[in-house]
């Protein structure tokens, strides 16, 4: 082995042993590391090893800039994303052309209402992860509340929502008895989706958020938008034909942690009360419901998130204001980490 060996004469050499300076390319320079260090391993096992000083300080130069080059490998940030996956910034001034999901006190404008006010439970809805540093992926902004909190905290965030396209709703929300392509239901909810955007990027502006959002169809993302630490879904599973399919293809770019909140039935009779993992389906023809598609049990994601390698589990409950409907609601958070 007589890379080791020339190090026991130059341990400085290390970096351009294992390619660090040389090779441009992260994952070669991985490669190279990994086998120097199961050579190192190899070298422990014999009896003639002696672990002195030098061959300890070579195994942790080895483990360090092996942890740094794996993290920028399995990291494709978003700079390393095109940026033409990203919508450009809009530059929205007026509050009066925006619709706001969540309430939120504005730098320029004060406290605005909105359809929830999870400002005095934030923590909960976030599910108490430490976000700082952390690349996270968050589905469904709406108006940028929960986005802006999370920047808050550290993260850097790529956030993920449907397109002003009212074509994108025929995918996502059930017919249930209602022409969506009724002309006038397009340009209503075509308005609903505009106004909703923005109210994000009038959030975007006015707390300086990095955030950057790609729009699209939320449960086949693009592989440029690279891997995460964290996913965040905030009450958007509830809305989509194919939530498992969203987790999916979430479980497939997140490392670390999966935090999904959702909606509790208030009933303690509801099926999604009784401790059992139930996917309850909610829109029929007699109550026509075109916004929510299933009610969850927390059970559910507490099973399912360990059989895609998220096994340490921990389920939280927490009422938050439902402002619109004036009452509180009941919501379960559950995090799953690798």
């Amino acid at each position: 082995m007589p890379g080791i060996r020339s190090l026991r004469a130059n341990p400085n050499r290390l970096p351009s042993i294992v390619g660090f300076q040389e090779s441009p390319d992260d994952r070669t320079a991985l490669a190279e590391l990994t086998r120097l260090r199961a050579e190192i391993d190899a070298l422990r096992a014999t009896r003639t090893f002696r672990w002195t000083r030098w061959p300890r300080e070579a195994y942790r130069r080895v483990r360090n800039i092996g942890t740094a080059r794996r993290r920028r490998v399995a990291e494709i940030g978003t700079a390393d994303a095109p940026t033409s996956l990203f919508a450009t910034p809009r530059v929205v001034t007026d509050v009066a052309g925006c619709d706001f999901y969540h309430s939120i006190d504005l730098p320029e404008n004060g406290s605005v209402d909105g359809q929830w006010d999870l400002r005095p439970g934030i923590e909960q809805y976030l599910g108490g992860v430490k976000l700082s540093g952390k690349r996270v992926l968050e589905i469904g902004p709406a108006s940028g509340y929960v986005t802006m909190e999370m920047e808050r905290r550290g993260a850097r965030v790529v956030s993920i929502e449907l397109p002003d396209s009212a074509a994108m709703f025929n995918a996502y929300f059930p017919v249930a008895g209602i022409d969506l392509t009724n002309a006038t239901t397009h340009l209503e909810l075509e308005d609903r989706l505009r106004r909703l955007h923005n109210s994000f990027w009038l959030v975007h502006r006015q707390f300086q958020l990095s955030a950057q959002i790609y729009y699209g169809h939320m449960d086949s993302l693009p592989e440029a938008l690279g891997v995460f630490d964290v996913t965040f879904l905030g009450c958007v599973l509830l809305h989509c034909p194919n939530p498992l399919g969203m987790v999916l293809s979430c479980a497939e770019r997140t490392r670390e942690t999966i935090v999904i909140t959702d909606v509790r039935s208030i009933s303690a009779d509801a099926p999604d009360r009784q401790g059992h993992p139930v996917c309850v389906l909610y829109p029929s023809a007699e109550n026509r419901e075109v916004h929510t598609w299933w009610r969850f049990s927390p059970e559910f994601f507490s099973q399912a998130l360990p059989a895609l390698g998220f096994g340490d589990v921990t389920v939280t409950f927490h009422d938050q204001l439902h402002a619109a409907a004036g009452a509180t609601q009941p919501l379960f958070t559950v995090v799953g980490s690798r």
